[in-house]
């Protein structure tokens, strides 16, 4: 836990000071609608995508649930997964039962790219990973995911909510 950062304390207490005032104003109108597209448009430049492509739910947690329900309806039998991957990426595959659960040992292997896809094959719904482990700050390449993840029809899943804006995407 570190201190919040001046701008977010800022809007954190413009937020608050609204609900104060009136609890309907932070759901409506420019509350809602106007903060929430100047959220898509800058969390989209922190990453180089278009703001249209961009959901935003009420957590990180939430947000991995929903791909997950959405990508089960994928054809295939695995899901890929490291040991540094989030409960939420990782858990909710178990919940479902529906897929094998494929767990890379990926921390302190030196090429954890090539780890992960010597596991990913044909039939592999998805690549699941938290960008920087929490417990190790181990940084994933991405790219080099992506693209074993896509070149076999595979989507990567990304939970990047502790490095967004810290580290390159």
């Amino acid at each position: 836990m570190a201190p919040a950062a001046a701008p977010v304390r800022a809007a954190w207490d413009e937020w608050t000071d609204r609900w104060s005032a009136d609890p309907n104003a932070v759901y409506t109108g420019d509350g809602l609608l106007g903060a929430a597209d100047r959220l898509r448009a800058s969390f989209a430049a922190l990453i180089g995508a278009d703001p249209a492509t961009i959901a935003i739910t009420d957590n990180t947690c939430r947000a991995a649930n929903i791909a997950i329900r959405i990508l089960a309806e994928r054809p295939g039998g695995n899901v890929v997964v490291d040991d540094g991957t989030y409960p939420s990426s990782d858990y909710p595959w178990h919940a479902r039962g529906d897929r094998e659960v494929r767990h890379v040992p990926t921390d302190g292997v030196a090429d954890a790219a090539g780890a992960l896809a010597e596991r990913i094959d044909a039939d592999t719904v998805a690549v699941c990973i938290t960008h920087v482990a929490p417990f190790t700050g181990r940084r994933h390449d991405l790219r080099a995911i992506a693209d074993a993840a896509h070149a076999r029809g595979a989507k990567l899943v990304v939970d990047a909510a502790q490095s967004t804006g810290v580290v390159p995407i």
